[in-house]
């Protein structure tokens, strides 16, 4: 499903770990990663795909807004915590891992919602992404008191 901000996510069902990641990640990891229900992806076009620079920590920072919306649209509860991996794609080798790791899972509450997240949530999750964004930047920084 494609979200607005340049954001994708897929179900288990729509999403295949590929081979090159399962042998990096390992069989251990790889079989975790797969039993996730729901893969939130961040996209760009890059000049330097195949090094880890500034871009990746862009992405990898607009991930984090849009996993914060979907904690703030809904009572998530993750069994175990989610992971983050980033890299490159280009056309002649595909999707190439440079860094993975794992993120802070929320812990479980009085209340939890554990049904599947909706592509409603994952729209409000996008938009809250983007206002988190454009409120981060135009933020004025504070000078000492």
């Amino acid at each position: 499903m494609e979200l607005h901000g340049g954001f994708l996510a897929f179900t288990r069902e729509t999403f295949q770990l590929p081979k090159h990641w399962r042998d990096w990640l390992g069989e251990i990891r790889s079989e975790e990663i797969e039993e996730f229900g729901l893969y939130l992806v961040a996209k760009q076009s890059s000049r330097t795909p195949t090094i880890l620079d500034g871009e990746n920590k862009e992405l990898r920072t607009r991930l984090g807004r849009l996993y914060a919306g979907l904690q703030l649209d809904r009572r998530l509860h993750l069994p175990r915590a989610p992971f983050l991996a980033s890299g490159g794609w280009n056309t002649h080798e595909g999707v190439d891992v440079r860094e993975y790791s794992s993120l802070d899972t929320t812990g479980a509450g009085i209340v939890n919602d554990l049904t599947p997240v909706s592509p409603q949530s994952l729209t409000n999750a996008a938009a809250i992404a983007s206002r988190l964004g454009q409120s981060l930047a135009t933020a004025q920084p504070r000078t000492g008191a």
